[in-house]
Formats: structure tokens, C-alpha cells, sequence
């Protein structure tokens, strides 16, 4: 059986986090450069299309 985990990431004090409470995260960070090309995808978007808490940091 396949399976899909969807995860919806946002900056906690200039990190990118996120949770999972099926699994018991709460803001666990990227790693391995993965905040960073997060950061790259999102550059192009203007602030009033971002969350608040992400335009914000």
C-alpha cells in the first residue's frame, strides 16, 4: 500500500519547522540544507501571499 505525508512548513524563529502530531513532532526542523532551498522556492512569492508568521521572519 502506497502512502502520502503531507506536512505544511512555516519559519519559527528564522527556522523553517514543522509538526506531526501522528507522530508526536512538534517543530521539527529540516536539515541537510533543505531549509535553505525552502527559502529559494518561496523568494519568489510576495509577502502578502505568505502567512503572516513566515513574512514576518
Amino acid at each position: 500500500m502506497n502512502s502520502l505525508a503531507v506536512i505544511a512548513p512555516w519559519k519559527y524563529e528564522g527556522l523553517w519547522v514543522f509538526d506531526d502530531p501522528k507522530v508526536g513532532l512538534v517543530l521539527e526542523q529540516f536539515v541537510a540544507g533543505i531549509d535553505t532551498m525552502i527559502d529559494q522556492l518561496v523568494a519568489p512569492i510576495t509577502p502578502k501571499f505568505l502567512p503572516d508568521i513566515v513574512a514576518s521572519n
